[in-house]
């Protein structure tokens, strides 16, 4: 039977409650009750929403969850949700009283977002390898992939794949190598033609790179002289980002993809 969500709305949030007819999910207990810590908390896990097979995939809208001591927090893709979760070994619950914030989302978003919040109280095991956390839910298929995220995420060389220029999201001309290095707080790499630099901060899924200052060599062609401007200036409209294991996606502030880079 297919999940059944309720909306109550309370002083700016939505508390949603997801269960079924036959109570799936109504288990999941109170903070602070059998919480143990193993490898869970503390990291930010970005939702992998291609390997969770998610009903709708735009990765550009991120999703989170962060757990700390009982309590379940984190971005559903458009809104923030908050409920409380208990884990006893490999045994994990999520409570079906999910609050929301009440950010308006575009179809693609409120997809994304209901389709997560639905599946979080079906969670019945977790397993944690490296950076990766599965949490098996009573839905075959339906597990729930994560990666940790964190600056250290980010560090070290990267290949630019894409960038946004006004009205599109283009690849990197044939035969062209733009990069990047990210170390603790600075960003440098080569534009195609010059040499750039600045700094960059993060605060969980939020980053803000620059300014950039690069060096003004003339480059051989227009085109490259071109692309390299178009990159830099994508590179300011930064505004949020994800990791897995195709590589990093960077989001512009209305969602849309800023830069790609994969590992050389």
């Amino acid at each position: 039977m297919p999940p059944v969500i309720g909306r109550i709305v309370r002083c700016g949030v939505i508390v949603m409650v997801v269960g079924s007819a036959l109570g799936v999910g109504a288990t999941g207990a109170s903070a602070g009750s059998g919480v143990t810590t193993t490898g869970l908390e503390g990291p930010t896990w970005v939702l992998d929403q291609k390997a969770s097979n998610l009903e709708v995939i735009a990765p550009q809208y991120v999703v989170t969850a962060t757990f700390d001591n009982g309590d379940l927090t984190g971005s559903s893709g458009c809104n923030r949700y908050n409920t409380t979760y208990t884990a006893r070994g490999s045994r994990l619950r999520v409570s079906p009283s999910i609050s929301s914030t009440l950010i308006a989302c575009n179809q693609d978003a409120s997809n994304v977002e209901s389709s997560y919040i639905a599946r979080l109280p079906t969670a019945r095991t977790f397993s944690i390898s490296g950076d990766r956390l599965t949490v098996r839910t009573s839905t075959r298929g339906a597990d729930l992939i994560y990666r940790a995220l964190s600056a250290r995420a980010l560090r070290g060389s990267w290949v630019v794949t894409s960038y946004f220029r006004p009205g599109a999201v283009v690849s990197v001309s044939a035969g062209m190598t733009i990069t990047a290095n990210f170390t603790g707080k600075l960003i440098s790499g080569n534009g195609g033609c010059n040499d750039y630099s600045g700094p960059y901060k993060t605060d969980d899924t939020k980053i803000r790179i620059g300014p950039v200052a690069s060096t003004q060599a003339a480059c051989s062609q227009a085109s490259l002289t071109q692309q390299e401007s178009e990159y830099l200036a994508a590179l300011d409209t930064v505004r949020t980002f994800g990791v897995d294991a195709q590589g990093v996606t960077f989001f512009r502030a209305d969602g849309g993809i800023a830069v790609t880079m994969a590992r050389p």
